[in-house]
């Protein structure tokens, strides 16, 4: 993996749940109530097509390298909250 893929893939999910957090905020303020529905899909070349649905939509488009490093840093978080060391890969 070339050294800004692990930033990039970060970035690509920091915007994706900044998009869902926002949708989900604009729908209580709007309503007082709220739904967000997540839809993926694999593409080709190994891409997943995320569509966020909810007062507005988002779509965006990851890789398996994208989940790959979202996992790494969910178990890292998981470890933290559960007062373990994250494993060191």
């Amino acid at each position: 993996m070339p050294p800004n893929s692990n930033v990039e893939s970060e970035a690509k999910i920091t915007t994706l749940f900044s998009h869902i957090h926002y949708l989900l905020l604009q729908s209580w303020n709007e309503t007082g109530y709220g739904q967000i529905i997540i839809d993926s899909q694999r593409g080709r070349r190994g891409k997943i097509q995320v569509i966020i649905r909810g007062s507005t939509h988002y779509s965006c488009t990851i890789t398996d390298e994208d989940v790959q490093q979202m996992m790494q840093e969910f178990e890292k978080l998981r470890c933290c909250l559960n007062g373990n060391t994250p494993p060191v890969k």
